[in-house]
């Protein structure tokens, strides 16, 4: 079959630097010794500098040299390497995101520094990620059958009997075909600096699929995926990818309604939240993308995924959770990322019996909000009756959580039913689902002190930052941004997978500012599949201006929004634009439930 993708983008990566030279004793691993700068062999370094550059190095029989090379920025890259002669001399290539501090509990400290560092985390028992190539003895280019990621290469050299010649080293970079088209630019010049970052990660983890991270798992998970298409639609107009990743969830759907979490993948891995983050994601591309016809052919499977979950809905509203990982933010405290409440499989909990794993206002609080996204999905694809009872559970979810987790006293929804946690997430989603007291109490967990409250980590902050949204208070959204900047002073060529000590350096959910740029600080919404009807309601947050081009279904619109004066825009003639009037101020608003 023609495949549906366009090439991968490739191209050689440049900019490369020698940063390490050293001896190393032969056969010896080389993840337990530090990056000694009285090792260094500067009188060898530029030698192997100009290999990098292009000029041939040649080493002498029975040598071994460990070199670290730089790359300066975050690749995917199949390595190529050029030998003559050196039969059975030994080149072998590891990655690293970063290099790592030797301390108790160290992490990886600013991404530039080598020196007094590890290639690889502290605990490791042998050499990491990694390939081995041995010389034939003739002129040998070698190459990967796939690609490798990171910053850091080390090239550990151990000849034999013969000199061997390295003609070459060299990266030849790939990844999905995005260009970013939206040339976001703002007052606040750190803004374009995150979104070099963030446009870097999703190019990184995006290949013949999406992928949640290049340097580990590489797998194509929905709640991630969701992410990765929105700052997609937003910055690049490409839609090709998307397209291919809900087919794919599609396609893995089981009898049981619920689609894989991560698919393709040879281990299944469920997690029933994301099940839902599929079927928003659906939502999106109907809404940024149009095409209802390919709408159309995935609305079964919606309708099977909202099933799955309505059937452990009781019969006071409640929704019980399914079995499963129920994942929905890795927050500090919340057992494997699940909000509580929520009991994992293996376990029980003698007040929930039944088929579900627990109950919690967060889970609740999802179920009702993509409910109503299906309920558009419906209208929109001409089938009224349906929408009205997507409608109706979406209802009849919030009313239930408004009842059960609505805690007056302090304005919140608590994330269990007894009331003893609190999160963002619990006030997020009560918004974004249409809760009673959705409003009231995001703007009560803005007055909370630090600390109360589970806080959002870079994943879920998407949903906080959408709430936001809703109320105008994009101030806030502008300083929780404050994780992103602290990035440009590490040293990272990425966004991170969660706050620090991270794991991953390049994590995909962590692109979305990008999608906030336009669609919350710039205000651009689509009202109807396919942009053909938009809002356009810049809310600056204490920017003095901010100016981008989106690239919509029908050609390129432009803003530019300045404080205190009404947007500017040039709109393709196919979309209808309406400026909304401006939010009231927090200072008009009564946090005690008078809205």
């Amino acid at each position: 079959m023609p495949s549906r993708l366009p090439a991968p983008a490739q191209r050689w990566a440049e900019g490369a630097r020698v940063r390490h030279v050293a001896e190393h004793p032969a056969g010896q691993p080389t993840h337990d010794r530090v990056v000694d700068p009285a090792d260094h062999l500067d009188d060898e370094a530029g030698d192997w500098q100009q290999l990098i550059d292009g000029t041939a190095i040649v080493l002498p029989p029975r040598t071994c040299r460990r070199v670290l090379i730089d790359l300066d920025q975050y690749v995917c890259a199949y390595p190529v390497l050029d030998l003559e002669g050196g039969r059975d001399a030994e080149v072998r290539l590891h990655w690293q995101e970063s290099l790592y501090e030797t301390g108790p509990q160290a992490g990886k400290g600013h991404r530039d520094v080598v020196d007094g560092k590890l290639f690889g985390r502290q605990g490791l028992e042998e050499d990491g990620l990694g390939d081995l190539f041995i010389a034939g003895g003739g002129r040998e280019r070698h190459s990967t059958l796939w690609w490798q990621s990171g910053r850091y290469v080390e090239v550990l050299v151990t000849t034999a009997a013969e000199p061997l010649t390295i003609a070459g080293v060299r990266f030849r970079e790939t990844h999905y075909p995005y260009e970013d088209r939206s040339g976001f630019t703002a007052s606040d010049p750190r803004l374009a600096e995150v979104g070099v970052l963030a446009f870097r990660t999703l190019q990184a983890c995006s290949h013949e699929t999406t992928m949640d991270c290049p340097y580990y798992e590489q797998l194509q998970y929905a709640g991630d995926t969701r992410l990765q298409c929105l700052v997609a639609y937003t910055t690049t107009g490409d839609d090709a990818l998307a397209r291919q990743a809900l087919r794919a969830f599609s396609r893995s759907q089981g009898d049981d309604g619920l689609v894989q979490s991560r698919t393709p993948s040879r281990q299944a891995s469920p997690i029933p939240p994301f099940t839902l983050w599929w079927v928003a994601m659906v939502h999106d591309f109907a809404l940024w993308r149009g095409d209802l016809a390919f709408v159309t052919d995935l609305m079964p499977g919606v309708r099977a995924a909202i099933d799955a979950h309505r059937r452990t809905v009781d019969d006071r509203g409640i929704f019980h959770a399914l079995h499963g990982w129920n994942f929905t933010d890795w927050v500090p405290g919340w057992d494997a990322g699940t909000p509580p409440g929520i009991v994992q499989d293996g376990e029980e909990h003698p007040d929930w019996p039944g088929p579900g794993r627990g109950v919690t206002a967060v889970l609740q609080l999802q179920l009702a909000m993509v409910a109503r996204q299906t309920a558009d999905l419906e209208s929109w694809v001409g089938e009224p009756d349906a929408a009205a009872e997507y409608a109706r559970l979406a209802d009849r979810l919030v009313e239930a959580a408004d009842g059960a987790f609505y805690d007056a006293d302090r304005r919140l929804y608590a994330d269990d039913l007894e009331h003893t946690a609190f999160s963002e997430h619990a006030q997020s989603l009560a918004l974004l689902a249409g809760a009673k007291y959705g409003e009231t109490a995001v703007r009560a967990m803005l007055q909370e002190p630090p600390g109360t409250l589970a806080r959002t980590t870079v994943y879920f902050d998407h949903y906080l930052f959408e709430a936001l949204q809703r109320i105008g208070r994009t101030d806030v959204l502008l300083d929780r941004l404050g994780l992103w900047f602290g990035l440009l002073d590490q040293g990272l060529r990425t966004v991170i997978e969660h706050p620090e000590p991270t794991r991953s350096d390049c994590h995909a959910w962590g692109a979305h500012p990008l999608y906030h740029y336009i669609a919350t600080l710039l205000g651009v919404r689509p009202t109807s599949p396919g942009m053909a009807t938009v809002t356009i309601s810049p809310r600056l947050g204490g920017l003095e201006w901010a100016h981008a081009l989106v690239p919509t279904p029908h050609g390129i619109l432009e803003i530019r929004a300045e404080a205190g004066k009404p947007a500017t825009f040039t709109a393709p003639a196919e979309i209808a634009v309406t400026i909304p009037p401006p939010l009231r101020s927090a200072a008009d608003i009564d946090v005690g439930g008078n809205q």
